[in-house]
């Protein structure tokens, strides 16, 4: 982290903010910034995050994975626009190499967490913000991680046959801002998120 501090000091606010598509204010040396459901301001030369606006009890930028993850989106997200295409972990540049620990650490862990308990699930997507999707035979939902990036996230049930499964897709312009290895980090905080909001219930 104290490398990426170091590199945050010199960064240049006004084309950090351009490259991003964050609002920054020079006024209050801030910038603008949602993270899974709230609002946060976060302030340069030092890197301090805050609540600006609660809308979910449950505040995932609090979470030192979080901090680490919002640092370097500042630094080196290239600024994709939103995108209509959604992609599999495998389909990420890296992500064939790296999809059996994601499985293990992400889509295995929310099968477990909420294949019983589809309820539960969309109850703690929408406490996140999320938008509940449409889908057969499951409950599925889309969460605003940070930015325009969104993730599309998705549970089955058992039945006689099969167990469980999960499944998380990533908007199209994630491998502008994060890689492989900081997606299967971000598969992990969400379902931590879900975990924390389904626990409020």
């Amino acid at each position: 982290m104290r490398h990426y501090l170091g590199l945050y000091e010199k960064l240049d606010p006004e084309s950090a903010a351009a490259r991003c598509l964050l609002a920054y204010s020079s006024q209050a040396s801030e910038f603008e910034l949602d993270y899974l459901g709230n609002a946060y301001g976060v302030s340069h030369p030092e890197f301090k995050i805050r609540m600006k606006n609660r809308r979910t009890p449950v505040d995932a930028a609090a979470y030192e994975v979080s901090q680490i993850l919002i640092i370097r989106y500042m630094l080196f997200a290239g600024g994709a626009p939103a995108s209509e295409r959604y992609l599999a972990y495998s389909e990420v540049p890296w992500g064939e190499t790296y999809a059996p620990n994601f499985y293990s650490r992400c889509v295995n862990k929310l099968a477990e967490a909420f294949g019983h308990d589809l309820g539960g699930f969309i109850r703690a997507c929408r406490l996140l913000g999320g938008m509940p999707l449409s889908i057969s035979g499951g409950a599925s939902c889309e969460l605003r991680f940070i930015g325009d990036l969104a993730v599309r996230i998705t549970v089955w049930e058992s039945d006689e046959d099969f167990p469980p499964s999960a499944q998380f897709l990533f908007s199209g312009n994630f491998p502008a801002a994060f890689s492989a290895e900081d997606m299967a980090v971000i598969g992990e905080v969400c379902l931590r998120a879900l975990r924390e909001a389904a626990a409020l219930y």
